[in-house]
């Protein structure tokens, strides 16, 4: 009986260091994807004003060569 028990205890502390140690690979996947989704917001605000100074600098070209829309 005390086997038993002592063999049971055994198998749930390796149950709980397989769910331990899969929060944590699941939490730094977490933080990985939030890096990469906040590096590719800060990317697109930065190609956002780009074509915006574009279409500007287009439109001010657009007037000097005589092409008026």
């Amino acid at each position: 009986m005390a086997e038993e028990v002592f063999w049971i205890l055994g198998q749930k502390e390796r149950e709980r260091e397989t769910a331990r140690e899969e929060r944590t690979r699941r939490y730094a996947e977490y933080e990985n994807n939030r890096r990469i989704y906040d590096a590719v917001l800060k990317s697109r605000d930065a190609m956002v004003k780009a074509e915006r100074r574009y279409i500007w600098v287009k439109a001010l070209s657009d007037t000097a060569n005589g092409n008026l829309a």
